[in-house]
Formats: structure tokens, sequence, C-alpha cells
């Protein structure tokens, strides 16, 4: 959608000129359809009793691949913007953590060793952010790191959704209110 549109729309770096002050840009975690994948594999292979780990069974092939070229993927949109936005700051925003590094809780409806997986790619994806954004001298706002403590599991201390949001508070496994206030 940044660099090329979707569904009759144009591509989001469309909008940006030599008069745009402000950029932010946090992405990734739908190329390849990674956070779908993700979510909805976990959700239908994997169980809290679970010993295992069969999503990452499941997963860990495709999304290996997927995710070793995210970094020149993203890469390639902050060139776009840049070139587009030549005067603008340019922020690159991590994903906030969605999943605990070691534990799990009821919001999360699939086993421990796959939390922690999940876990895994996140701080992946972060990695990836991170790297684009150093190759190119953008400051990095670490949302991943900012938001430790802060996972689905964090009950009101929480920055994202787990499967029952509040009324007007975002999505399912998505920021709610008190995430997008911290990434101001």
């Amino acid at each position: 959608d940044v660099l090329h549109g979707d569904d009759g729309l144009p591509a989001q770096v469309a909008a940006l000129n030599d008069k745009t002050a402000l950029v932010t840009v946090s992405i990734g975690g739908n190329d390849y359809g990674i956070y779908t994948s993700l979510m909805l594999t976990c959700m239908r292979t994997s169980k809290p009793t679970d010993p295992g780990a069969p999503c990452r069974t499941a997963l860990s092939s495709k999304l290996a691949g997927e995710t070793s070229s995210l970094a020149a993927r993203v890469g390639k949109v902050l060139d776009a913007v840049t070139k587009r936005a030549p005067k603008a700051k340019v922020l690159v925003i991590t994903y906030a953590r969605l999943m605990p590094p070691t534990s799990t809780c009821s919001a999360i409806p699939f086993s421990r060793p796959d939390v922690g997986w999940f876990a895994s790619i996140e701080a992946t994806l972060s990695k990836a952010m991170a790297t684009a954004a150093r190759n190119r001298s953008l400051p990095l706002v670490d949302l991943h790191a900012l938001s430790r403590g802060h996972d689905v599991c964090a009950g009101p201390k929480a920055w994202v959704n787990g499967p029952r949001p509040k009324k007007q508070d975002g999505i399912l496994y998505h920021p709610n209110g008190a995430g997008e206030r911290a990434v101001a």
C-alpha cells in the first residue's frame, strides 16, 4: 500500500512532497501476511494445553524466508519516503509487543512454547525495521523495547488489545488507546 497502493487507492508515498515535515513509518508485519499468518495459524493449530509448539512447526520454515528479506523491503519504503519528502524528519517506529517473551495468560489462546516463538518473530520484525533505519541513518522509536511489560498479558498496563477490546478502543490484537498515546 505504501509504494503501490491497493484496491484503487493511490500509493501512500504519493501524499509526500518537499513540504512534508514529518513522516512516521511502522511497516513490515503485514508484508507476506506475517502477522495474519501467525495469528490465524496459531489460533487454528495451537491450544494453551499443548506441550509443544504446533504453530511454530507449521510456520517456522515459511516465516524464516520471509523475515530474512524484511529489512530490505522496509529499506525500499524508507528510500521512497526520503526521496519524496527530502526535508521531512522520518521516524521509524517498531511494533509494540503483543506477546510476552516467556509467559502466557488467558488472553493468548495458544501454547506457551508458541507464545515464546511468536514473541521471537516480533523481535525479528523489530530488528529488521531497526536495521533498515540504521542503514539510512534515520531515527528509530523502538516501541518493541519500550513496550516491555505492556503486552497483551499486562492487564490495565497493556498497550495492545487482547481478544476482547474495550468499546471504541481499537481492534483485537492491535494497539489500544494507551498504546497509541505511548507511541505519540
